[in-house]
């Protein structure tokens, strides 16, 4: 009965052993949490460099996304992102956010849609990204549309 008892102990230790083992891998697979990224904005016909941007990134376990962002090149400014992500398979992520951009007088200038998809790295410490920005005017119509490439790594 003792050895019994001891066998199943010492099961027991082993399973949770294992269970914390493949959660920290799994942890460190994970989207979540502050990232400092690095885009390229590209024209999407020629594949020109239109522009660079530095921004933070802030995926949260509930599927939620903010994000700011400040232009390396003079330009019109922006708001803060609002968005959402979801994992898609292996170490594949799709993000989608919004934000306003406006006129050097404060005005109202668009809306800007980014649609990505989102590779992590093997230790989960960067990601590189490709999708589109679309801008919309007042009347909701489309006025334009860019290509990003992104390289980033978790805000340390």
């Amino acid at each position: 009965m003792k050895k019994q008892v001891l066998r199943n102990c010492i099961v027991l230790v082993l399973g949770v052993f294992a269970v914390q083992a493949i959660a920290s891998a799994q942890d460190a697979r994970r989207l979540d949490g502050a990232w400092n990224v690095n885009v390229t904005l590209h024209d999407c016909t020629t594949g020109a460099v239109t522009r660079n941007i530095v921004a933070l990134n802030l995926f949260t376990r509930d599927g939620s996304l903010t994000e700011t962002a400040a232009s390396i090149q003079p330009g019109r400014t922006r708001g803060s992102s609002v968005g959402t992500w979801r994992h898609l398979r292996d170490d594949i992520f799709t993000s989608t956010f919004q934000f306003f951009r406006f006129n050097p007088d404060g005005s109202f200038f668009s809306r800007a849609k980014v649609t990505r998809v989102i590779e992590l790295s093997q230790d989960g410490s960067q990601f590189i990204s490709n999708g589109t920005v679309e801008d919309f005017n007042a009347q909701n119509v489309s006025i334009g549309v860019s290509c990003p490439t992104e390289t980033a790594s978790r805000a340390r």
